[in-house]
């Protein structure tokens, strides 16, 4: 086998790190449950939410690292088929198993402890087909990538780590719906809002193995030159996202969940491109400027 780069497979291993440590913290949760009287201790409980917000923080941290195995690969010119495999194997893990892993569990765990019912078998139906489809779309980008990944301006379909990151903002918001200074109305809908969780993922994993064309944010809005102004306006949604922190990641991940499908469906219909034109680097020749 060919030399292996070593900066790339480590910033990989990294991700499938995070996903395994998410997934231990989510188990850990679930046994301070299980050890714990009934009703559990209100410390318990609290115990339980802070290693489940852990595990989705670290789902975002796998995300960063993500983004950096791939493109530090080609920065080198070290790509290979074994990288591209290994990043595969890794995605499986932190955004295929670990997300419906967490919220299967949240899901049942809640339910307990609200003294409601549950079905096993239909929350383990829905999670499973969430991993299952995860498990096609990594199959099927692993097998139609191009050589070139930078000049790719749409992905086919939901991206995995796009849709891991969705349920854990979730799972952060409902979190937050448990603390005081949360909104009333919003509190005492805590529950149907955690239902409505979970009936999404079959959605966010029928969104993953379709043809739906989803904007690779990165390569369309952050690379190349833009006007001056378009660095303020970045900066001033950074700062109202960040005014409305327990809101800002769940309406960010929802809302590149739901935007692309919505501009997908109206082109069919207006049988017009709607996405802008990637912005084109000006030419060195001519300019004054270094090339």
């Amino acid at each position: 086998m060919k030399p292996v780069a070593t900066l790339p497979a480590l910033c990989t291993l990294a991700n499938l790190f995070c996903g395994f440590l998410a997934i231990a913290k989510g188990a850990d949760g679930i046994t301070a449950l299980w050890h714990s009287p009934v009703p559990p201790p209100p410390e318990t409980v609290e115990r339980f939410h802070h290693l489940f917000s852990t595990a989705c923080w670290l789902l975002f941290l796998a995300n960063v690292f993500d983004a950096l195995d791939g493109r530090l690969a080609r920065i080198t010119k070290a790509t290979s088929e074994f990288g591209a495999m290994l990043d595969s194997v890794a995605d499986m893990v932190t955004f295929g198993a670990a997300p419906a892993f967490l919220l299967k569990f949240l899901f049942e765990s809640e339910r307990l402890l609200a003294e409601q019912s549950v079905k096993p078998k239909v929350v383990l139906f829905m999670c499973f087909l969430y991993v299952c489809c995860a498990a096609l779309r990594l199959a099927r980008f692993t097998a139609e990538t191009e050589e070139d990944p930078d000049a790719h301006d749409f992905f086919k379909g939901l991206p995995s780590p796009a849709a891991a990151a969705c349920v854990a903002s979730a799972i952060l918001f409902f979190l937050y719906l448990g603390e005081p200074d949360a909104p009333e109305w919003l509190a005492r809908r805590r529950s149907s809002i955690l239902t409505a969780m979970l009936g999404a993922l079959p959605l966010l994993a029928l969104l993953m193995v379709s043809h739906v064309k989803y904007v690779h944010v990165v390569n369309r809005y952050m690379r190349g030159r833009h006007p001056y102004t378009y660095v303020a306006q970045i900066v001033v949604a950074a700062l109202v996202l960040a005014l409305l922190n327990e809101y800002a990641l769940v309406l960010i991940c929802l809302g590149y969940v739901i935007v692309c499908p919505v501009v997908s469906l109206l082109e069919r219909v207006l049988h017009r491109p709607l996405w802008p034109a990637r912005p084109v680097a000006p030419s060195a020749e001519g300019t004054g400027e270094p090339p």
